[in-house]
Order: structure tokens, then sequence, then C-alpha cells
């Protein structure tokens, strides 16, 4: 009746159950210790029981712990025991990604009509100790216009390079960077981010920036900043379905920091896990719905972009649409085994009073053993308030290391 409640997320009901359970058993009392997020209680149960309980279960008890060491020797011994074991490798998985060194490369050709950069993209991030990480990023990217009576000038490359700290707790995290960018002029950004598990189902986010990257418009992309507030919350209705929802107010300038306008924008999603093995399946049902505001004075350093008068921000727009994943999970760092992936998405957009969609897919895997390489490629058939296609191919290399 216990595990019946916990799965049906009946939290008052488990609760009560176990108080009026008299004996209590080990699985019984470190379920209930999860739930509650009662940690001296786990610290208490994995010191006195750890040699009898499941590895898998003990494994997974350390790691909402924070007790990451523990998690990855209980993982570790329970794949060594069995290489079948899919709780055991999903584990294992899970803490190497949080605490091994990564370092990760791609090579992107990606065409915007009237746009066309081909661009590399370097990024490592550094376990130091106790939970922190020194994040590391490098954008070089090689700018051509492939219709220059629309766009006139490009910039010949653009360089973007930031340097940041991630800092993990028992119930969030939080990173903070500093960068650099050179493009039709140079300047510096920062950002500071952080997440909050508030309760066992709730998640809160928020980020703040200052002249961060916009692709709102190719204008924007080439010649444009901006500085955003970003509010979110994520609520885990059921382990396999979830809702989030954000909230972004931005404001626009030049690079030569002339101001341009600024925007409103919402979305939501909500979506459902079908299955978890692979092929891992997901749906989902999304809308986003976002108000700008564009000067009407100089656009600054953009209007060596193209000539005449010319909007720089987009349309006012809302998308309402579906979307669906295949095998996701093979796009993603350490699968064991080659395999395709695609996801798709069919959206009404307002802007062109018509059906858009979306396209994603590739084929991942390993070549050695704690690493992953992806050729993968989007389509996008209509930029939001815009209109105009995107379309990106691109190969990325991921290796876990340690040092």
């Amino acid at each position: 009746h216990y595990a019946w409640a916990t799965k049906h997320n009946a939290k008052d009901k488990a609760h009560k159950i176990y108080f009026q359970t008299d004996n209590k058993a080990i699985w019984l009392q470190l379920s209930n210790a999860l739930a509650e997020q009662n940690h001296s209680n786990i610290e208490n149960l994995l010191l006195l029981y750890l040699a009898s309980l499941p590895k898998d279960d003990a494994a997974y008890a350390a790691q909402n712990d924070g007790q990451i060491s523990l998690a990855q020797s209980r993982s570790y011994n329970s794949l060594n025991t069995n290489k079948y074991n899919r709780s055991a490798y999903i584990s294992m998985l899970n803490i190497t990604k949080k605490r091994s060194n990564l370092v990760s490369a791609k090579l992107s050709y990606y065409n915007r009509n009237p746009l066309l950069q081909k661009y590399i993209n370097i990024k490592n991030s550094l376990y130091i100790s106790r939970n922190l990480y020194l994040l590391s990023d490098f954008d070089y990217y090689l700018n051509k216009s492939i219709d220059n009576n629309t766009l006139l000038k490009t910039p010949s490359s653009t360089l973007h390079l930031k340097l940041g700290l991630k800092k993990l707790f028992d119930k969030g995290d939080v990173s903070l960077y500093y960068g650099y960018t050179n493009s039709m002029r140079s300047y510096p950004f920062f950002s500071v981010a952080g997440e909050y598990f508030l309760k066992r189902y709730i998640t809160l986010k928020a980020s703040l920036a200052k002249n961060i990257k916009t692709d709102e418009s190719t204008q924007l992309l080439l010649g444009g900043k901006k500085d955003m507030l970003s509010l979110g919350i994520l609520y885990n209705i059921l382990n396999s379905s979830s809702l989030e929802v954000t909230y972004k107010r931005n404001f626009y300038t030049s690079q030569d920091n002339v101001n341009i306008g600024d925007s409103h924008y919402i979305s939501a999603i909500l979506s459902h896990q079908i299955r978890n093995g692979y092929p891992d399946m997901r749906i989902g049902i999304f809308s986003d719905y976002a108000i700008y505001h564009e000067n009407s004075t100089s656009k600054g350093v953009i209007n060596e972009l193209q000539d005449g008068i010319f909007n720089v921000l987009p349309s006012n727009f809302y998308n309402i649409g579906a979307n669906f994943s295949y095998g996701m999970q093979n796009s993603k760092i350490y699968t064991r085994v080659w395999r395709p992936y695609f996801e798709l998405s069919s959206y009404y957009n307002s802007e062109l009073q018509a059906l858009s969609y979306g396209l994603s897919g590739g084929y991942g895997g390993k070549i050695y053993t704690q690493d992953h390489l992806v050729l993968s490629a989007e389509y996008t058939s209509d930029v939001n308030g815009i209109g105009g296609s995107i379309f990106e191919i691109f190969l990325r290399y991921e290796f876990l290391y340690t040092h």
C-alpha cells in the first residue's frame, strides 16, 4: 500500500500508512526518509545497513543524500556484477555526468537565409572540489551573406569567450559567467543563474544577464545584444509528466549601445514520458507568446547591415503546438550503443496564420568508452515573428575524463 501511494504521489496517504506500520522494514524506512528528505535518517540507515541494502537502492539513496562518492562506488559494483543492469547503468550514467569533467567540441554549418555561418564550439566543465565546477566556452563563427541585396554586410567573423563557475547544493545550483564578444563591435557580458528545488516535485529557476547574445533576428544575431531577466517554474506532476512555465523580460541594444527596444516572452510546456528504455519516447503540448516594442530611432551599428528602413525586432506572435521525440537519450553523452533519434514539432503560428514545423534528428553513440559522437541535423520552417527557415547540420564529440 505504501509503494502504491508513493508511486501515485499520494504523499499524505503514504505518510499515514508509514506511521501506522508497527514493524517497519529497512526498505520502508529508507523510502520514507527519501520521500521526506530526512537526510539524518538517510545517513543513519546507510551507515547501519549498507551491506544488506540492494546496491541499486543504496546508490540511489546516497546520491539523493549528496554522498556522490558512495553512490558512484555502489553503482559501479552493481554494474560490474551485472553489466546488463539497466538501473545501475542509468545511476552510473547520471553520477558520471554530474561529477566527471566533460569536454565537448562541435562543428556546424548554419544556414539562416540570408546569413550563412560555419562555426566551432568548444566547452569544458572541470570539477574542482566540493561540488564546484570551472566552466569555459569558446565559439568562433565565420559569417557570409548569401543574398547581398538583403544583407549588405556581415562581420567576417564572430568570437565569444566565456568563463564561469557553477556550485551544486543539496537543493539546487548557482552558476556565474563572465565573457567577451567580438563581432561588429567588442564588449563584455555576464550572467548569473540558479535553480532551487522547493519541494520534491517543484523546481524554481531564475537568471539575470547583461549584454548576452540574442538571435531573435539575423540583425540582432550579428550586431545586437540583450539584457535579460528570466523566471521559471518546473512542476513534476508525476515521475513521467511535467509542466514548465517560463517568463523572460528582454531589453535589446546594438553592439555600440544604441537602444533598440524591449519584449515580454512567456512559454508553457506540458510533457509526458511514454517510455524510458530505448527507444525513449516523449510527447508534449506547448504554447508561447511574445510582445515586442521597437524604437523608431537609429539602430546603431545594425544600420550597416541593410539599406533603407527596416525592423530589427520580430512582430508580436504566439504559437500553439505539439511535439514528439524518439530515442533522444542517444543524442546525449555516455550512451553505449549507436542508435538514431529524432524530434518533430508542429504548431500554429499567429504571424503566418498557418501551420509551421520543426524537425531534428541524428545518429549517436560511443566511440571508445566514456565518450559520445553525434551527427545531427535540425530544420525550422519559420522563425517566430520573422519568417524564413533555419537549417543546421553539425558534428559533436563529447568526452568524460578525470584529472
